[in-house]
This record gives C-alpha cells, sequence and structure tokens, in this order.
C-alpha cells in the first residue's frame, strides 16, 4: 500500500540507528552486535494445521521480524561484529511446502526466491559469529538439525571457505546463554 515492504520499512529505520550509534563520540568500533529473538509459541510436529482461516483455535502463526531484521541489517552494517538469531525462519523456501503457512505477511519479501535464500544471506556474513536457534519453518514448527543443516548449506560452505567453521553455531535447542555468547564475541574482536 505505501510501495515498500514493512521489513523494508523497519529494516530503513535500523539502519538509521545504526547510522546514528556509530556518529556518537562514545562509539567503540567492534562493540555492535544484532539479537533478533522471538517470543512466539511453535506448532508442535505432528499436528494437524489444516484450519480455515475463521476456526477458533487457528495454529500458531511465527514472528520472526526480530531475525530477519538482525540477519539483513548485518548484511548492511560493516560495524555488526556478531549475531544472533532465535525463532526466526529457516528460509522462505519452507513457506512453499505446504498449502498452509503461518507466517506474518509483512516479513514477505516479494521475489525474495529468485534471487537466493536466507542460507545466501548467511553466507554473505561469513566470517562473522553468526549463532541460529530454534529457527522455525513455514507452518512455525521447530525444524530439525537436519533440515537447519541442509537449508543453511551455503553459510556453512562459505564459513568453511574463510576456514571460520567455528563462527557458525546452529543451535536447534538454545541452550547456551545469548547475553554471555554476545559478550563473549564482542571481546574476542
Amino acid at each position: 500500500m505505501l510501495g515498500q515492504t514493512m521489513l523494508g520499512a523497519r529494516l530503513r529505520d535500523l539502519r538509521t540507528v545504526c547510522r546514528y550509534v556509530r556518529g556518537r563520540p562514545e562509539f567503540r568500533a567492534g562493540s555492535v552486535s544484532l539479537w533478533g529473538d522471538s517470543f512466539a509459541a511453535t506448532n508442535p510436529h505432528g499436528q494437524s494445521l489444516a484450519a480455515p482461516l475463521d476456526a477458533d483455535n487457528l495454529p500458531e502463526h511465527s514472528e520472526p521480524l526480530g531475525g530477519l531484521l538482525a540477519l539483513f541489517g548485518a548484511l548492511f552494517e560493516d560495524e555488526v561484529q556478531a549475531i544472533y538469531i532465535r525463532g526466526g525462519l529457516v528460509s522462505y523456501g519452507s513457506l512453499l511446502q505446504s498449502p498452509y503457512c503461518y507466517f506474518p505477511h509483512d516479513c514477505i519479501v516479494p521475489g525474495a526466491l529468485t534471487t537466493g535464500d536466507l542460507g545466501e544471506v548467511a553466507a554473505a556474513l561469513a566470517p562473522r559469529p553468526l549463532r541460529l536457534a530454534s529457527l522455525v519453518d513455514g507452518l512455525n514448527r521447530c525444524v530439525t538439525r537436519e533440515i537447519l543443516n541442509k537449508s543453511l548449506e551455503p553459510a556453512h560452505a562459505a564459513y568453511r571457505s574463510v576456514k571460520a567453521e567455528d563462527r557458525l553455531m546452529l543451535d536447534p535447542t538454545n541452550t547456551q546463554s545469548v547475553a554471555a555468547w554476545l559478550l563473549s564475541q564482542l571481546r574476542a574482536n
């Protein structure tokens, strides 16, 4: 309606904040990290997710905006040193695997799959530390380690090619303290 995506507008706002922070006298290079989180409940595997739009008990919808903004923000902002995403979307391709989709419309990027998917965006961030935890598919189900590895193979290859495999962490169950991890990554730089 406004000629741009809501995700694009929020990304522009994030980049404005990054420019503001960079211009502050107390800004210290290497001290920026992005944390994108989702607090939405997920749908369990095995649950029937076929439901009409006017059903009383609809399946849970994902809220991947924080993760998408962290991923795209790091892509455009070089001063971002570490990225953490929890509950984000594993791939736009996963939205096409079922006739049902539990994904917010404001996070769709028209034409995204014609140029690549989120695995390629993650690959472009190598060798910066990137931790992906509890990612979901288009049905808002936590993805398995196998799906995670397959969807993010371009990122694995990119991190391997720059000998930074240890900087790409795939954590399907979110087992480590986020704040401690981010702090350790910033201290390492």
